[in-house]
Formats: structure tokens, sequence, C-alpha cells
């Protein structure tokens, strides 16, 4: 009697079991005919996939998407190992990604970067990501921005006085000059800190930021390194955490010293969401402090280390890397430049005041301008979200799960949208232009519900940083566009470095 059991159980198990795995099979075998009805490079080496992409030259990568765009259209499918992923250059496609709720979660590329900055706002999913983003919203109010620009004004006050000693030169690369101002100013309005990296700060905290960005990079294409455990044993991995401790260690300080004196002046802080009487300014911090004050479940120490290291990690060299290329473009395009300082003349009639809110808002040719510049060099050139329903791109169904690729480098080139895309010219911003557009033919901040929260203080920076320079500069540079080799990091680079002239302005600006 007992034999019997046990051989019905097993005869069970075994029938289960072969059940479960031809019902895998199935399901895998339609999602592969699913994804290979879309057109896309063929896989060289089997059950590799198009693996040799990850190991392209960054400088390389343009170029090869560039050339399946135009064997292929403007969606294509790549298999890396047994990962497949769907790649988008449309308008169109973009906005049905971003426009439908159920496409929130972002690419599993994403989760090499959860060791760094956890799950905050950039990683997050589900109910966090709601609650983060309702919690972190405020921090972007108007007034709290305008706190911000005291501090942009101030640091583009000393960046004049860093050109001022190059002002000899017959020309200088400009990036660490650059990327020094938007650190302080990052720092400073995300953690009410202020590390001076302007005046030659050369701490470790900078190097691991840029060391860290560096390996993840580094991580990305080696598929053996996904793997948690193997990537904390490699010996990329453990120099990317002794990176990271560093990085750790830095913002936990400060937070728990801005956690301290938080305590110390609850009594004075008031409510940041109203512009009405005196308020004591507040970093990004601070603000969270104040939010998770007020909250069901407070953020923890961890917590606010994912926000600001969040801040930090999209706020500072996404920046950096935008008005280094308008400075590239003020030096190649007189003609633009001529006019971004006409209309400071008209704004600021000879005056020597710092540029106000209203200021700001009146700069529309240099808004123009930097969106031209952001046009051809989005900041991020490639993001990533993964599809939570079957969804239909054009006239292909794409199977829920799907990994999508948005490139917005080749999105914002479509002949479609901008007519002649290689030329630079501010005027595709013009407010009759905009109107005629896709409304997701420019997305350098992302769009839709997880769209970059911060935007107006990239904008509001950019426009304070070039508006100081253009008010005591006359940028130039030899160098053309041609000269120039972009490559697809974790954001948009250059090689070589850019390299600019600066004579001083006369003083009618």
């Amino acid at each position: 009697m007992m034999e019997n059991f046990t051989l019905v159980l097993l005869s069970f198990i075994t029938a289960l079991s072969t059940y479960l795995l031809a019902d895998l099979c199935m399901k895998r075998w339609k999602l592969i005919r699913m994804i290979d009805a879309i057109p896309g490079p063929t896989a060289i080496v089997p059950f590799l996939g198009n693996f040799r992409i990850t190991f392209m030259p960054r400088e390389r990568i343009p170029l090869q998407l560039a050339e399946w765009y135009q064997k292929y259209g403007s969606i294509f499918r790549v298999w890396v190992f047994f990962v497949h992923a769907v790649v988008v250059s449309k308008a169109q496609f973009a906005e049905s990604i971003f426009n439908n709720g159920k496409h929130i979660e972002k690419s599993i590329f994403y989760r090499l970067m959860e060791p760094w900055l956890g799950s905050g706002l950039l990683t997050s999913e589900g109910r966090k990501w709601h609650s983060r983003r309702k919690m972190i919203t405020p921090a972007f109010h108007f007034t709290i921005l305008s706190d911000f620009v005291e501090v942009f004004v101030k640091n583009a006050e000393i960046l004049v006085e860093k050109l001022e000693t190059c002002e000899k030169m017959e020309e200088f690369e400009v990036s660490d000059i650059i990327s020094a101002n938007t650190l302080d100013n990052v720092c400073e309005t995300a953690m009410g800190l202020s590390i001076n990296a302007q005046m030659n700060y050369d701490g470790d905290y900078v190097r691991a930021i840029n060391s860290v960005n560096q390996l993840i990079l580094k991580r990305i294409p080696r598929a053996w390194l996904w793997c948690d455990f193997v990537f904390k044993y490699s010996p990329t991995g453990r120099k990317f955490y002794e990176n990271l401790r560093i990085i750790h260690s830095f913002t936990t300080k400060v937070i728990q010293e801005r956690r301290e004196n938080f305590a110390a002046t609850r009594d004075v802080a008031e409510d940041t969401n109203t512009d009405k009487g005196d308020r004591r300014k507040m970093a990004f911090l601070d603000l969270l402090l104040h939010a998770s004050q007020n909250s069901e479940t407070p953020l923890t120490d961890a917590d606010l280390r994912e926000e600001v290291d969040t801040f930090m990690f999209e706020g500072y060299d996404t920046t950096a890397s935008a008005l280094v290329w308008a400075l590239f473009r003020l030096g190649t395009h007189q003609n633009c430049q001529e006019r971004c300082a006409e209309e400071l003349r008209e704004i600021f009639e000879g005056s020597k005041r710092a540029p106000s809110m209203k200021d700001l808002s009146r700069m529309k040719y240099l808004e123009q301008f930097i969106k031209e510049v952001l046009r051809h060099y989005p900041s991020v050139p490639f993001i990533g979200r993964k599809l939570g329903s079957d969804t239909l791109l054009g006239e292909y169904l794409i199977p829920s799960g799907t990994n999508v690729g948005i490139d917005i480098y080749h999105l914002h080139r479509d002949e479609e949208q901008f007519p002649n895309p290689d030329e630079f010219n501010p005027d595709h911003f013009s407010a009759e232009n905009i109107r005629t557009r896709h409304p997701y033919a420019f997305i350098p901040f992302s769009a839709g519900p997880r769209n970059c929260i911060g935007q107006k203080f990239a904008y509001l920076q950019m426009k304070v940083t070039l508006s100081t320079i253009l008010r005591n500069f006359i940028i130039e540079t030899t160098m053309k566009p041609e000269d120039i080799r972009i490559t697809f990091e974790l954001i948009l680079r250059f090689e070589p470095d850019i390299k600019i002239k600066i004579r001083k302005r006369d003083a009618s600006l």
C-alpha cells in the first residue's frame, strides 16, 4: 500500500514538473517569437546575442545605433545574453511608454546603481516611489527655488573670478572649472554644506563619486558582474565598494549633523509651502527632514541618504556636462552669443545687480539656446523602462516585462520633428515651432509621471551661470563640432576635452 502511494506521489510530482517546465518553455518560446518579430541585428554567436555592443568603444555606440536605425527603422530589438531589449527613437513611442502608468518601473540596468542610490526616487517603484515623489515635490516649490538661486548667483560670481585668471590664456580646458562650480551648487543646495570645490578643493568625496560612476559603467557590459555576489568579490567590485564607503560615510555624517541642527531649531522652522513672512533658508536635506517630521512614516538616516545621494548624482555631472556644451556652442555660434548678450542688455540696462527670479524668467532667448544645447547633447542620452503590460508600439506588440530603451540622443534628431536636425538653431524652440511639434519630441528630462523632478532647478542653475558668464566675457573657441567625439556613458561625455578662450566684455551688460 505504501509503495503504491509513493509511486503515485512520484508520478504526480513528475507530471507536475513536466507540465511546469513545458509551460515555461512555451511561454519563453512565445516571448522569443514576439521579440524576434521585431527587426534587429543578427546574433553572431548563439546564446550570446548581440553582446558585442556592450564591449564597443563608447564613442562607437552612437554611430552603431544610427546604423541600426537606418537599417531597421526607429524601433529594433537586441539580445544581450538571455536578456532582450527593444530600443526606440520616436516621440510617438516615447509617449506610449511615458504616459502609461503601468510602465513606471525602471529597466533592469538601474538595479546596478542600487548599491549607491538605494531605492531612492530614481530607482524605487510602486508605493514607495509614489510616497517619496509626493514628499519631495514641495522641495522644488517656486519659493524654495528662489533661495537656491541665491546660491547659484554666489557661486557664479566665484566662477567669474576663476575665469578671470584664464583670460590671458590662448585656450584652456573648461570641464574641471565648470564641474567644481556645479559641485559647489549641488552640495550647498542638497546638504547645506559649502565644500568650496571652486577654490581648489580636491577631496576624497569628489574622487569617490567620479570613481563610482566609472565602475558602474564598467560593470554594465560584463554580464557575469550583474550577480551581486560575483561583483562584490571581483577587483572592480572591491574598488567600487571601497569608494562607496567614502561617499556613504560623508553623506551619513552630514545627515546626522543636519538632523541634530534641525532638532535644535525645530521651533523656528516654518511652513516651506508659503512665501509669506521671513523664512529660514533650508537645503534639500532640511526640507526632507521637515517633510519627514510631518509624515506617518518618518525617514530614517538610510532613507535620507538615498535621496541626498540621488540628488547629488542627478544634479552634479549632468548640469556640468550641459554647461560645458553650452559654452562650446556659444563659442562656435557667435550670432547666438550676441543675441543672448543683447537680451541681457535689455534686462539689466547696464546694472551690475544679481539676477532675480523675474530677470531669469525674461531670459527667453537664453532659454531657447539652452534647450537647443540639450536637444543636441542631452545630459542623459539613454533611459530605460520595464513594460508592465503588453504594449503596441507601431506595428509591433511588445510583451510585458520587456526592457525598453528610449534613445533620447537620436529621438532629438528626428527629421520629422526637427528639419535639418544637425543644424544648431535655438529658434527650434520659439513659441511657434513648439506649438507645431510633437510634445514628446524633446525630452531631456524624461517625461510623464517619472520625469525629472529637478528640471526647473537645472534650468535656473544654467540660466544664472551662463548669464553671469556672458555679462562678463565673450566666449570663443577654435574647436568645431566635428572635432568632438561623443561618448555614451551614464551621462553624455565628450572627447577630447572642450577648450575655450575668453575676452572681457564691455561694461554695458
